[in-house]
């Protein structure tokens, strides 16, 4: 009775073991299209149409929801090519960036390409907010000299120099510095000639 036991016990893990087996390879099959799909969409046809490409990277997150470069590779296109022929923004591209951006975000929250474009949309809303959540990617990616320099470049644009100036120390030695340096001298020099100009009576 001991041995009949041993062989149903036997039988029962090896029904368990080719059950996992099984959806194991179903699972790994799934994946593995997800991934030629991406693979295609990004790499082997890059000039099909904006709208074929969500309806490819759409299907390809149902069958692999955990590949966070699917995500910055749509919510990106959605992003830059958010402008139709006549230079008139298409309000819904941006909603899909951001809806893709923070599928990506919820996947990787540190990843510097969703949380540069996250800054990005950020932006459209309030400079603050935008300067803010950088600053706290900054914070935990310090020694990456780009990001201090995306930090001088908003700003910059906020009109606080003091900050941009502690910004750009940390990136003397990179190619950004000079560009980065001429844009805070001229918005500097706009503010001066404002302040300078007579009030008119």
């Amino acid at each position: 009775m001991f041995a009949s036991g041993i062989k149903k016990l036997q039988i029962l893990l090896c029904a368990i073991v080719m059950v996992a087996s099984t959806f194991g390879i179903a699972y790994g099959c799934r994946a593995a299209l997800a991934q030629i799909t991406y693979y295609r969409i990004k790499y082997i046809q890059p000039d099909i149409s904006l709208r074929s490409v969500a309806r490819r990277a759409e299907k390809a997150f149902e069958r692999y929801p955990y590949n966070y470069y699917l995500c910055i590779f749509i919510a990106e296109k959605y992003y830059f090519e958010r402008y139709d022929t006549y230079g008139n923004e298409i309000a819904e591209r941006v909603e899909e960036s951001a809806y893709w951006c923070d599928k990506g975000l919820s996947l990787n929250p540190y990843r510097s390409q969703l949380r540069r474009l996250k800054t990005r949309l950020l932006r459209r809303e309030s400079l603050s907010k935008a300067i803010k959540y950088w600053r706290k990617f900054v914070e935990w990616d310090f020694w990456n000299p780009h990001h201090h320099a995306v930090l001088a470049d908003l700003y910059i644009e906020a009109g606080d120099f003091e900050k941009a100036q502690e910004s750009l120390a940390w990136v003397e030695d990179f190619e950004e510095y000079e560009g980065l340096l001429r844009d805070l001298y001229e918005a500097w020099k706009r503010e001066m000639d404002m302040d300078t100009v007579e009030p008119l009576p």
